[in-house]
């Protein structure tokens, strides 16, 4: 029988397989002990072991000495296949006294040790990522893959590599999000508007380099004017959702609703219909690439399977767009963000945020790629700041063989055009 009991001293709960057998043959006692230990996790066992006494074995903490009688119930309902020939197993725990206490008797199915996990009949949205059978996981993991490398053997004009330099206009909405509680980081969204944005356009403008801006739909509505001045300046507006919302903890419907209102939104303010997507947060939901295609985006950059621009696979199918690939180790967020009640810090100074940004940009020069960096107005145009950006402009036109700066949509459509030509 299996023999499942508490530890009054320590809540510890045991699970041994002792004598298990199924009617003209043995049922494997590790896979029964494999079987049972997914039980105890579920009932919330802190940690388990294998037994050192050769006979197979369970151990872990719980959280109170009622789960194992639970845990008992549990693992016979997994085991039991109601097989009306089976022998009958015992269940029992101990409550503290000398002699356990059955709890219930069910029935082993002699191929129960045999059955594959694929048959075990468990819903799989309530399963533990390691219970998963394998075309579970293969399922998930396919979703959304990267395809074929979209990497030109030259850039516009014979460039060596391509420069693409985006800015996330978030504003208000990270706080209005999260439920507007603080009016201090509203402010601090406000001055993305009131001092970043400028400051981004004037510099731009100074060097003569194009750039794409990712815009939630909230933060165009609040500032309109500034999305009209970005496009009139020869920049691109990208969906990047409609408050900032994870898209990860929306239902389909949902999803498909805000990103058509976003698009709807931009267009009406800007009068040019966006053709590039951003997801907030970098936050893709198995939806996400599904209803890229179905609202007609020609891109998208929230994904990091690569370096280089790359063609997106949904369930194992090519889909035609575009991912050009953004990367947190690209993104001034990461260096810089600030929240005073969490343990969020800007602890790296911004020469090293230089360093790491130009050695980037040099790979993507010796490799002949692509080199897309990710800032926000209200964080990277602090006075102490800037110059970063300035100082990776300057350097990329000091590399030898070209560069050319672009807008995402143009680097997009040119990898695709061209990496496909150069394949025939």
């Amino acid at each position: 029988m299996w023999w499942v009991g508490t530890s009054a001293s320590c809540k510890a709960v045991a699970v041994s397989c002792l004598d298990i057998e199924a009617a003209d043959r043995p049922i494997d006692s590790s896979e029964i002990a494999r079987f049972a230990s997914f039980r105890l996790t579920f009932w919330g066992v802190d940690f388990a072991e294998w037994g050192m006494s050769g006979e197979p074995s369970i151990r872990g903490a719980v959280r109170s000495h009622a789960a194992s009688a639970a845990i008992a119930s549990e693992i016979g309902s997994l085991l039991a296949k109601k097989k009306r020939h089976a022998p009958k197993r015992t269940f029992a725990a101990s409550n503290g006294q000398a002699s356990p206490v059955r709890l219930a008797t069910f029935r082993v199915p002699p191929e129960a040790s045999h059955a594959k996990e694929a048959d075990m009949p468990i819903d799989q949205e309530k399963m533990q990522p390691w219970q998963w059978p394998e075309e579970e996981w293969r399922r998930r993991v396919n979703r959304v893959r990267a395809g074929r490398r979209l990497r030109p053997r030259a850039w516009k004009d014979g460039a060596r590599f391509a420069v693409a330099l985006a800015f996330d206009s978030d504003h208000e909405t990270n706080e209005l999000r999260d439920g507007a509680k603080s009016v201090n980081r509203l402010a601090w969204g406000q001055y993305g508007n009131r001092v970043g944005v400028p400051r981004i356009l004037s510099m731009l403008e100074r060097h003569g380099v194009p750039a794409s801006f990712y815009v939630p739909a909230v933060s165009a509505l609040l500032y309109p004017d500034e999305q009209r001045t970005i496009v009139k300046a020869g920049h691109e507006i990208g969906v990047h959702g409609w408050i900032h919302e994870l898209n990860s903890g929306l239902a389909l419907p949902d999803e498909r609703d805000l990103i058509r209102r976003s698009l709807d939104a931009l267009e009406g303010i800007t009068g040019v219909r966006p053709t590039g997507y951003r997801s907030p947060s970098g936050d893709f939901s198995p939806n996400t690439l599904q209803l890229l295609r179905e609202l007609g985006f020609a891109y998208d950059s929230s994904m990091a399977a690569d370096d280089d621009c790359y063609e997106l696979m949904m369930d194992g199918e090519p889909t035609g767009l575009v991912e050009l690939p953004f990367d947190w180790v690209r993104d001034d967020a990461v260096y810089f963000l600030m929240h005073r009640f969490q343990g969020l810090r800007p602890y790296t100074p911004p020469s090293d945020v230089f360093d790491i940004f130009r050695r980037e940009l040099e790979g993507a020069h010796a490799e002949g790629g692509l080199f897309e960096l990710t800032m926000h107005p209200h964080v990277i145009t602090n006075r102490s700041r800037l110059w970063i950006v300035e100082e990776i402009i300057k350097h990329a036109r000091t590399l030898p063989g070209g560069v050319w700066f672009a807008r995402h949509d143009e680097i997009a459509r040119f990898a695709l055009e061209h990496t496909a030509t150069e394949a025939e």
